[in-house]
């Protein structure tokens, strides 16, 4: 295999985190007078929440003020803190171990800033804060490339050595936009069809999936 260096997304990557980050952006909504289809999240899956939260807010044409808009955020924070640890997705720790057991580097790309999503990364995987880049980082969320430019800038590797691993459209189109190739994973809410319409390299099932599959990526 020629490439042994990986951007992996976090939730809906590892986790099957984005049913509860669902449930409590409903929430929060909700407790504002304001009703949010779940799927609509799902479609803004990867942006920085406060980017979500104000996307989310003009397509269900809510006139938010700033100090709404914030308020909203910081329950649905609270909400997603508060509520069980997510699953990991299948596969999700042992690709990983295989990945630390054979010397590939990595590094996690997350919209999230939230202590609970952190602190889940270090614990389950043994990351070192540095090795993680978070919503609180970068000015531009996904679909923007920033993110996906400053996991690369913190590998110090060329583009063309490194592969996103992604689940969501916007992630898809982000680690795209950067000049990386990215393996799409079927845990959201999207057909592998659709998936390839995004322009993924490669769409698999899910971590296991990914790591009966490692050897036929360069």
């Amino acid at each position: 295999m020629q490439t042994k260096v990986f951007l992996f997304d976090v939730d809906g990557v590892l986790y099957d985190s984005m049913p509860q980050h669902a449930k409590a952006c409903v929430q929060a909504f909700s407790e504002y007078g304001l009703t949010v289809p779940e799927r609509l999240i799902y479609l803004y899956e990867g942006m920085t929440e406060g980017e979500a939260i104000r996307t989310i807010g003009l397509d269900i044409h809510a006139e938010l003020t700033e100090e709404t808009l914030n308020k909203i955020v910081e329950r649905k924070r609270l909400l997603f803190n508060e509520d069980a640890r997510p699953p990991l997705i299948r596969g999700a720790k042992e690709l990983v171990e295989h990945l630390q057991i054979n010397h590939f580097e990595f590094c996690m790309v997350t919209g999230s800033y939230q202590q609970k999503t952190i602190a889940m990364i270090q614990e389950d995987f043994g990351m070192e804060r540095e090795d993680i880049v978070t919503g609180k980082e970068i000015t531009h969320g996904k679909p923007h490339p920033e993110p996906f430019l400053l996991g690369l800038k913190k590998l110090k590797l060329p583009v063309s050595e490194v592969i996103a691993i992604e689940n969501a459209p916007l992630g898809i189109e982000s680690a795209k936009s950067a000049g990386l190739k990215c393996v799409a994973l079927k845990t959201g809410l999207l057909s592998e069809a659709e998936l390839k319409k995004c322009k993924a390299d490669w769409v698999f099932q899910d971590c296991a999936e990914l790591l009966r599959q490692l050897s036929y990526l360069n």
